[in-house]
């Protein structure tokens, strides 16, 4: 159910208003899906309208896109709804030899949702804090998982090497993904950007709303007849399923049943070296730095216990001028400052990044006022309580979306140019500073809808 007290697109004449973002794309910003860019069939307009049709030249590298409604105020529900399909841009000279294809390449979309008796989709329409928001919730967690919109579906296999590119397309749900049988791992190829400079072999692998990765399992010694079991342990929210949203039912993914092959045997190989290894280097005396701090607040007006009303970043809205504004081929340092329970996907637009790293710190000090960011580990002021720590599996590789952790500052390194430099200069095949302007927000799709979300414009 629409929430209108939480800024959202509200068509005068009714009706479901609508504009496609392709998550991960690279192009001018009149064909990014701006939030306020919708349109309704009966003719309402946003005030960022541009378009109903939008260009996606595909210059860019190989990688595994999606796309989604991204209406401003109403993207959890459009998404929940079903408005949400992969996009795959696919490079024959970049792919590495040797990788399962045909029928062993399988794309994979996990979402979690609750239905009705009669099969429609149950979501809230109570608020957490009806009082001041009648319907918002700070995150949907459905009770039942669904792949490729089919619930815990199972796949014949083959006892030989497949390939999955996935896409956890949930609403607020983090994955992290296990096999049931401890001889097999995940092998991890590709993230958001592309492909990684080497394989990652992994008994789990983690997977936040809007995250994708391309990943090898070898059923090659299994035994025809078998089963195995995709599972999930994340809980929800995460990392520490607090208030409890996390029932038995959300534990299993989907099943392997492993058959007979049909003719020959396939025979595939997992690529030890795919691409170069980034070089994320920088200067802060020179090269720019942002930092953003989440916060959470509550409406003082009324007595609401714990209840989350909002979370935003440096306590901004979507409304508030825009304070991003890198300039074309700069390279600016970002940190996610995270003092808060739950775990945030960031996304931005436009471009891939790196993560650096990761670095705990002192939340009660921190929040106390009793240490200082500007002092580095281990002085005795200083809020941190490590020294900066290589970025997990979870946040290696080209992103466009990466986990800022509870209790950490997780450090992004953005350049603000082509990622592949098709033209000399480093500059986009497109005057991206032209248009609306682009965005980055928090990939939980319950907090981008109530303003966790901040325009972004880039200077020429």
């Amino acid at each position: 159910m629409t929430d209108r007290t939480i800024h959202w697109a509200d068509p005068p004449n009714g009706g479901v208003p609508i504009v496609t973002h392709l998550h991960g794309g690279q192009f001018q910003s009149n064909s990014d899906g701006h939030p306020e860019g919708w349109y309704t069939a009966a003719g309402d307009r946003g005030s960022k309208f541009t378009s109903e049709n939008h260009t996606y030249p595909n210059t860019q590298p190989a990688a595994l896109l999606f796309y989604h409604d991204h209406t401003v105020g109403i993207t959890r529900l459009t998404v929940a709804s079903g408005l949400i399909g992969l996009y795959v841009i696919v490079s024959p000279s970049e792919e590495p030899s040797g990788l399962p294809k045909d029928g062993n390449e399988i794309l994979l979309i996990i979402q979690d949702k609750t239905f009705w008796e009669d099969g429609s989709i149950a979501f809230p329409d109570t608020g957490s804090s009806p009082d001041n928001h009648p319907n918002w919730c700070p995150g949907y967690f459905g009770d039942t998982i669904l792949v490729n919109g089919k619930v815990w579906p199972y796949l014949e296999v083959h006892p030989e090497m497949y390939r999955f590119q996935i896409l956890n397309g949930a609403n607020s749900r983090f994955f992290t993904l296990t096999l049931s049988n401890e001889t097999l791992q995940f092998i991890q190829v590709r993230t958001d950007g592309g492909f990684l400079p080497n394989p990652l072999y992994l008994s789990e692998i983690t997977l936040a709303p809007a995250y994708r990765v391309d990943v090898l399992i070898d059923f090659a010694n299994m035994t025809v007849g078998s089963v195995v079991y995709m599972n999930t342990s994340a809980p929800g929210p995460f990392p520490d399923n607090i208030p409890p949203l996390n029932p038995d039912t959300v534990k299993s993914v989907m099943a392997f049943k492993i058959v007979a092959r049909n003719g020959y045997a396939r025979s595939y190989s997992v690529p030890s070296n795919m691409t170069t290894t980034p070089n994320a280097s920088y200067d802060l005396t020179t090269d720019g730095y942002r930092n953003f701090t989440f916060s959470q607040t509550v409406d003082d007006l009324k007595d609401l216990d714990d209840n989350r009303i909002q979370v935003l970043m440096t306590n901004a809205t979507w409304r508030d001028p825009v304070t991003e504004t890198p300039t074309l081929g700069t390279v600016e340092i970002w940190d996610f400052i995270n003092p808060l329970p739950d775990a945030h996907p960031i996304h931005i637009h436009l471009i891939n990044f790196l993560v650096v790293h990761q670095q705990s710190f002192n939340v009660t000090a921190y929040t106390a006022s009793d240490c200082s960011f500007a002092l580095q580990y281990p002085d005795s002021g200083s809020c941190f309580t490590e020294a900066p720590q290589e970025p997990n599996s979870t946040l290696v590789g080209w992103k466009d979306t990466a986990i800022a952790h509870p209790s950490q500052v997780t450090r992004f390194w953005t350049r603000w140019t082509n990622r592949e430099a098709i033209n000399t200069d480093g500059s986009f095949p497109f005057n991206a500073w032209e248009g609306p302007g682009y965005l980055w927000h928090c990939h939980i799709l319950d907090h981008e809808d109530n303003d966790m979300m901040r325009p972004l414009i880039l200077l020429e």
